[in-house]
């Protein structure tokens, strides 16, 4: 068995490290929820200290030290938590526990600027925006040790991280007064790594404007098409490239607009998508580059989700999938498949195997910046779907489910494999039959 699994599982011929979606904190090994419920009982029983350390180790992910802890003694520990581009510095004593980030320093004071950080203020529950005795941006978060339980330091310091992480890059380009202190762990890509995701983010975008133009008619009437193909283009771009600053800004913007169910119209939503892609249009090439980095994280901001409401949400959006590809909208009607996998991957923290069956539809619709990065291309030449390729992909899948969840099952016999468009119909069909029941 092992010899045939490594000739299956052969064809991949390098190992691929992108870093693709948004870091989610959701899958974690056993051992860390042992961590957990001890960092529970030891602050029960009073033992402050010791409780600080098992949270910690719950924190850190194996193998990638985004939990570091600098100095221990008897009365102290000092400690590094890693958020992106940020750094967490925090130290615990005999008085509590306390966590600062430095985002940026400021050169000078802009009256617009210091009223944005107190109106953010009152949105924080735990953390706030302060600045030091040096003029730097600050965010700060305190315990006292009797009120500094796991689940407060969880949510408090995940406040900080996320949310210091998440602004440091934008206001370092709104504000000129501020100066950005990167101290997180930051992997620079190489040029041409970030050419390739350039290249993507002009591509998706062109594609899209294209698109919108060619079918601007239809869509005063298919207003609902209309944003499959901004929001698939931004959501995707998301996923594969993981812009940090402007970029991501513009597509959360787009991800609100998108799911709002405020007062605003339909198609006045509609068109504040197409505004906002533009907005993504003209970022320059150099600040789109300044926000293209991989790094290290600690917290997740997605939340979980069922099996059941995945399969929901794709059967709602898929309702009039036919119809679109059978009246004329081939070239447009793929973006439905796409917005469905990227959207639900940008938004929750999905069940294992959904997680990795949309991953792989996403590699299929996106193959040609997979194969660009060395991946195995699951499409010929004459652009028919490549059936042993992605047989192999899904062998995979399943190697990796069995083992940790009970009954798994999933009906590939669904799939069709003589177009694209019957392919990304079925495929979402089978998904639907998967049994997540963990072990």
């Amino acid at each position: 068995m092992n010899s045939i699994l490594k000739k299956l599982f052969s064809s991949e011929s390098k190992t691929i490290s992108l870093q693709l979606g948004r870091f989610t904190d959701h899958y974690k090994e056993q051992s860390k929820y042992i961590d957990w419920d001890n960092a529970i009982d030891l602050h029960s029983k009073n033992d402050y200290f010791s409780s600080v350390t098992k949270f910690l180790s719950y924190l850190n992910i194996d193998g990638q030290d985004n939990v570091v802890i600098t100095e221990q003694s008897a009365t102290k520990l000092r400690f590094k938590i890693y958020q992106g581009s940020k750094c967490v510095n925090g130290f615990a004593n005999e008085d509590g526990l306390f966590a600062e980030v430095k985002l940026g320093h400021c050169t000078y004071i802009e009256n617009d600027l210091l009223k944005l950080l107190l109106n953010k203020n009152y949105e924080l529950q735990y953390s706030s925006f302060a600045m030091d005795s040096d003029d730097n941006i600050c965010m700060t978060f305190y315990a006292d040790n009797e009120s500094a339980s796991p689940y407060k330091l969880f949510y408090g310091l995940k406040e900080l991280a996320t949310t210091s992480d998440k602004n440091d890059d934008v206001l370092s380009k709104k504000y000129k007064c501020i100066t950005p202190i990167n101290d997180g762990f930051i992997m620079q890509l190489t040029e041409e790594e970030k050419n390739c995701r350039y290249r993507l983010i002009n591509r998706k975008i062109e594609n899209a404007t294209t698109l919108l133009e060619k079918h601007r008619n239809e869509f005063k009437q298919l207003v609902a098409l209309k944003s499959y193909i901004i929001q698939s283009a931004a959501l995707i771009i998301d996923y594969l490239v993981k812009p940090e600053g402007l970029l991501m800004e513009k597509i959360e913007s787009i991800y609100k607009i998108g799911h709002s169910t405020g007062k605003l119209k339909l198609e006045d939503r509609i068109d504040s998508l197409e505004l906002y892609l533009m907005d993504m249009k003209a970022i320059s090439k150099e600040d789109i580059f300044d926000e293209l980095y991989n790094n290290k994280s600690t917290f997740g901001n997605l939340n979980s989700c069922s099996h059941s409401k995945v399969s929901d949400i794709i059967q709602q959006e898929m309702v009039h999938y036919d119809w679109y590809y059978q009246n004329g909208f081939k070239e447009v009607v793929l973006a439905i498949p796409l917005f469905i996998s990227s959207s639900l991957l940008y938004n929750y923290a999905l069940p294992f195997p959904d997680k990795l069956y949309l991953e792989l539809l996403i590699r299929i619709l996106e193959n040609d910046f997979f194969v660009e990065n060395g991946y195995v291309s699951l499409i010929e030449k004459n652009g028919s779907l490549n059936r042993k390729n992605i047989v192999i992909e899904l062998n995979r899948i399943d190697q990796k489910c069995i083992s940790l969840f009970d009954n798994y099952v999933v009906n590939t016999s669904l799939l069709r494999y003589e177009n694209i468009y019957t392919f990304c119909k079925s495929y979402l069909d089978s998904l639907l039959t998967i049994n997540p029941t963990r072990k």
